[in-house]
């Protein structure tokens, strides 16, 4: 899927997106890569955005920057954007 999966116009096809994933495929992991920051998306408090970070795996959050680019970075295109392990941020650890 392209575009920014947690915006508005998105976020009901990457709801049933993860829903069909999870039914058909219990054990693989779901990755949702955003513009959007992690704190930003909490500070929304929408009921959608809050369901889909409760049922992801990881999180790689924030815009791409082409000044932080950088190629050897895992799961990302530039170093302000982070992985996030969502299951730990759950957890509170």
């Amino acid at each position: 899927m392209g575009g920014e999966p947690l915006c508005k116009e998105n976020i009901f096809l990457t709801q049933m997106l993860i829903v069909n994933v999870k039914e058909k495929y219990p054990t693989v992991k779901v990755y949702v890569w955003t513009g959007y920051t992690y704190e930003d998306l909490v500070a929304r408090n929408d009921q959608k955005v809050n369901w889909v970070l409760d049922n992801i795996d990881y999180l790689i959050d924030g815009p791409f920057v082409l000044a932080e680019r950088d190629i050897t970075l895992a799961m990302r295109g530039s170093r302000n954007q982070r992985v996030l392990d969502m299951k730990e941020l759950r957890n509170g650890t």
